[in-house]
């Protein structure tokens, strides 16, 4: 027979459950708290830590920052330039030789010469816009004149500016080359004010529109990147600021990681932090890397231009202007010598 069990002898079972389900969750909780505890003790000095070696490196970083922008930035080299053409009145030399020399310098035959590097020429005079140069007694300034001729002479050298006689003139001289033997990379130095603006104003609009707004690396710049080469499917933009380039120039390789972009980035923070735009600028714009001659790098537009069009970059025309400007993208690829479709292709991108 089975015995049947009444309802006060179900209950005592009942609780016996009961205070088992509570045993078995009690020690699951203390387990999870006891790992939250240590996670957060982790994160907090791993936190510590980083902060800690972020100063250490920025310290470190802003040292050579210093030292660079208010060392001797660029080893620049010796340039070599071929003799001084000197003229006074009396001299022997006709209007055919002077007028040659000229084309040899590359100044510009123009009906009325109007910028340094220009002339213009009738069968006894020359009327001439002497580029300023740096002569070994001191710096002189552009000069307009007049000069006249006779048969075989020079016979007066006339100031288009205080309108009187001069005794003599010096031509700027023709630049031969540059010697460094421990260098493999060649520039000429120019201040911020001697680059023209209209360029300046290309660059920023090609390479960062927001130069002068954001604190040396963009956000926005990177976002923008990012979509399109997600888009794209592939690298086609990149998000680097033009302080963001210099600072890859001058501290660091080409290597493409995720640990050279942090600290470029960094140092691109300490750059804008410590200079002022201008000062940014005028280091890029003598940095930029613009091709081979050679075997040497030519880094800068002073001497980009001097290379490709054999005049100083105060005289080109805004096309070879937007030119230069195009090459930064990629040098050897946009190279107007070797490639002169391609160059021509940027340059009106660059002029749009």
């Amino acid at each position: 027979m089975t015995k049947k069990t009444s309802p006060k002898e179900k209950k005592p079972q009942a609780k016996r459950v009961t205070r088992r389900k509570v045993t078995k969750k009690a020690p699951a909780k203390k387990k999870r708290a006891s790992w939250l505890r240590k996670i957060w003790g982790l994160s907090w000095k791993l936190a510590i830590a980083g902060i800690a070696v972020l100063v250490f490196a920025g310290l470190y970083l802003d040292t050579l920052v210093k030292q660079k922008f208010e060392g001797q930035m660029f080893e620049l080299p010796t340039v070599v330039y071929a003799r001084i053409l000197h003229l006074a009145p009396g001299d022997d030399i006709g209007i055919k030789e002077v007028r040659n020399e000229l084309d040899v310098l590359n100044y510009r035959k123009v009906k009325n010469p109007r910028y340094p590097g220009e002339y213009s020429s009738s069968s006894s005079k020359i009327e001439l816009i002497r580029r300023p140069f740096e002569f070994t007694d001191g710096a002189e300034p552009d000069r307009h004149v007049m000069l006249h001729f006779s048969e075989r002479s020079l016979q007066r050298i006339q100031s288009l500016e205080r309108k009187g006689d001069l005794g003599y003139l010096r031509i700027d001289p023709k630049m031969l080359g540059m010697l460094e033997k421990q260098q493999d990379e060649q520039r000429l130095f120019l201040r911020r004010d001697q680059f023209p603006e209209v360029m300046v104003d290309a660059l920023l609009a090609t390479e960062d529109r927001q130069f002068y707004q954001h604190e040396g690396v963009s956000p926005m710049a990177i976002a923008r990147a990012m979509v399109v080469n997600v888009k794209a499917g592939r690298t086609v933009q990149g998000g680097s600021t033009l302080t963001q380039q210099l600072a890859k120039n001058l501290f660091l390789s080409s290597d493409r990681t995720l640990w050279r972009k942090l600290r470029e980035a960094y140092i691109a923070l300490i750059i804008d932090y410590r200079y002022s735009k201008d000062e940014i600028l005028e280091a890029y714009l003598n940095e930029v890397y613009l091709g081979q001659s050679g075997g040497e790098a030519i880094h800068g537009f002073g001497l980009a231009a001097r290379l490709y069009f054999g005049q100083p970059i105060q005289e080109l025309r805004i096309d070879q202007l937007a030119l230069l400007v195009g090459m930064v993208k990629g040098p050897s690829y946009y190279n107007p010598i070797r490639y002169p479709e391609r160059a021509k292709t940027r340059r009106i991108l660059c002029c749009v």
